[in-house]
C-alpha cells in the first residue's frame, strides 16, 4: 500500500491509516515497519473517534456488506452496539487508532 502510494504523492504529503486494536491482517509494529521502508514517517496518531471523518459509513466491499444492514438495523431498535450489531463486526470505533504518515522520501 505505502509503495504504491508514492507514485501519486510528493514529498509532503499525507496518508491517514485507521487500524482496530483487534485486527488480525494488520499489526502496529508491521504498518510503522512497512510505511518507514517505502519513505514515510509517522506524523499523528490519535483515537478514530478524535478524527474529522469519524463518522463516514465504512464498507468491506466484498459479500460480507450484504447483512450489514440488518447489523445497522438492530442497533436502532435495541440501541446498543457490541460486536454481534456493529456495521464492521468486531471492529468498534473506541477500539480503533488512526495514523497519519507524511512521505518524506521517494524511494
Amino acid at each position: 500500500f505505502f509503495w504504491t502510494a508514492t507514485r501519486v504523492l510528493r514529498p509532503g504529503g499525507l496518508i491517514q491509516v485507521s487500524s482496530s486494536s483487534t485486527a488480525g491482517g494488520v499489526q502496529e509494529n508491521k504498518m510503522l515497519a512497512a510505511a518507514e521502508s517505502a519513505g514515510y514517517k509517522l506524523v499523528n496518531r490519535f483515537w478514530f473517534h478524535d478524527w474529522r471523518l469519524a463518522g463516514y459509513n465504512r464498507v468491506y466491499g466484498d459479500y460480507r456488506d450484504s447483512d450489514k444492514r440488518k447489523r445497522q438495523v438492530l442497533v436502532t431498535a435495541t440501541g446498543v452496539q457490541d460486536d454481534k450489531t456493529a456495521p464492521y463486526r468486531n471492529q468498534m470505533p473506541h477500539q480503533d487508532t488512526c495514523y497519519v504518515f507524511e512521505l518524506i522520501r521517494k524511494p
